[in-house]
């Protein structure tokens, strides 16, 4: 049974959101976003690269809804 955290929260803690947030105003990153923030597109990379996904085109055409409901449970 399962004990603790994910390996996925964990991962998203090790990410200072405060630092994050910085980098993406210092270089404009959110500037002209319709739904997908910088933090978004993060959290997407980040779980294609644990679940060892071939493509994020599934997740790209998920609304913003439907895709933070897809990585909740490992958050």
């Amino acid at each position: 049974m399962h004990q603790g955290k994910y390996v996925f929260a964990q991962i998203i803690e090790f990410v200072s959101q405060y630092e994050f947030d910085k980098c993406v105003k210092r270089h404009g990153g959110d500037n002209r976003v319709r739904s997908l923030s910088c933090r978004d597109q993060l959290l997407a990379l980040i779980f294609g690269q644990l679940t060892n996904l071939r493509s994020l085109v599934r997740y790209r055409f998920m609304p913003e809804r439907s895709f933070k409901s897809a990585i909740s449970p490992w958050i």
